[in-house]
């Protein structure tokens, strides 16, 4: 059996992005096919814990997948991440790449694709075109067969690289074999200061409802008196905190009810929260978290619907020109560190491929001191660039 790995790597991203017209209707297919993903994948996990994942890195390394796929293997790829036509998505993943490789002052938000292939290994020359040209794709050759550890070695570093040195040991030499022939990587990358700073002398211990049986103490920020993006309705509250970048946004979503159900919230449901809202004066209480995260991408996966491509069964033929590809494993690992300065997150995702032959009051109170969920946007086109939720600050 060969295999190919598809490495994810997300270092946290940054805020500011600035596009012209015409490439953000490119863009914004990618944009609305990444949120709905991010709903139907968050349904999938475990609610009763902490949570930090990337949809945008998910997506991105699935899409170089995707562009080797064909058939039964494809229709389920295209089904549960809603690519469009192939120009679109080209030109999507394309303006995606530009989009969110920018630096400033306030931020550092980049993106890279890798593809590492076994030497002397052929690839189908459209397959490598594609990867390249729309997916900014970077090629290395290592050695697998002989060379493992050297091999994953090279991986791993690229992975700490992108990441800031967030993430680290991407790859493990168990995760590879002697079928092993690619490994495909996406890194994100983000780190950004909040326009408004929570002044590190107000933060004081509070209680935090975790559920209905714990209540622990925490260090929660405060940012008194301050006009921000609010909404609320009978379910949540919902406010947006701006990074000092330009357009790159924290939405922080919070249950009127401790518990956050599992479905609740939906793509729809959080699409109209956003449109809902409108500068207020606001007390914001929040507290400092840190997540680290690791995922096994099948089973969720795999209830969505992509079940043939981790099977012999599946068809990557539009990579080799032979069906003899599938995918054996997929992870993403992830980090985010929420402070009163900002915010720095990363995420890792690998996939592994074996070859077979209500009306608003003067001033709010958003106190987020039970369970919520929050999600890093980029602003022109409201992609999700990570998603989580906190459980247990």
């Amino acid at each position: 059996m060969k295999k190919i790995i598809i490495a994810i790597v997300l270092p946290f991203l940054c805020c500011f992005l600035h596009c012209e017209e015409k490439p953000m209707k490119e863009y914004f297919s990618i944009a609305e096919a990444n949120n709905k993903f991010t709903f139907d994948f968050y349904s999938q996990l475990n609610h009763k814990q902490n949570l930090f994942f990337s949809p945008v890195s998910i997506i991105s390394a699935f899409g170089m997948a995707y562009e080797g796929a064909d058939g039964k293997t494809a229709k389920e790829i295209k089904s549960v991440f809603c690519f469009p036509d192939e120009e679109t998505r080209h030109n999507s993943f394309q303006v995606l790449s530009t989009l969110l490789n920018k630096k400033d002052e306030n931020c550092n938000l980049s993106i890279a694709n890798a593809f590492w292939l076994q030497k002397n290994f052929q690839l189908l020359d459209s397959y490598i075109t594609t990867l390249t040209h729309y997916y900014n794709g970077e090629s290395y050759n290592l050695d697998f067969i002989t060379q493992p550890e050297q091999a994953v070695k090279k991986i791993n570093q690229w992975a700490e690289k992108k990441t800031n040195d967030k993430i680290k040991n991407l790859l493990n030499i168990s995760d590879i074999n002697q079928m092993t022939r690619i490994i495909l990587t996406n890194a994100v990358y983000f780190k950004g200061i909040w326009q408004f700073q929570f002044d590190k002398k107000a933060t004081v211990q509070d209680d935090f409802k975790v559920n209905k049986n714990k209540t622990i103490k925490v260090k929660m920020m405060q940012l008194l008196n301050k006009e921000f993006p609010y909404t609320e309705d009978e379910n949540f509250q919902v406010i947006k905190i701006p990074y000092a970048c330009k357009n790159l946004s924290m939405i922080i979503v919070l249950p009127k009810e401790n518990e956050v159900e599992k479905n609740q919230l939906d793509f729809r449901y959080f699409t109209r929260l956003q449109k809902n809202l409108n500068l207020q004066k606001v007390d914001i209480f929040v507290p400092k978290f840190k997540i680290e995260s690791t995922y096994d991408l099948i089973p969720p996966l795999k209830n969505l619907g992509i079940t043939t491509a981790f099977t012999p069964l599946a068809d990557f033929s539009k990579i080799t020109g032979n069906k003899d590809l599938f995918i054996s494993k997929a992870i993403q690992k992830t980090y985010v560190d929420v402070n009163e300065e900002g915010t720095e997150a990363a995420a890792v995702t690998g996939i592994v491929m074996n070859v077979t032959a209500v009306r608003p009051e003067t001033k709010k109170i958003f106190r987020a001191d039970h369970p919520f969920l929050f999600f890093i946007i980029e602003e022109n086109s409201s992609i999700i660039l990570f998603a989580g939720k906190v459980t247990e600050p």
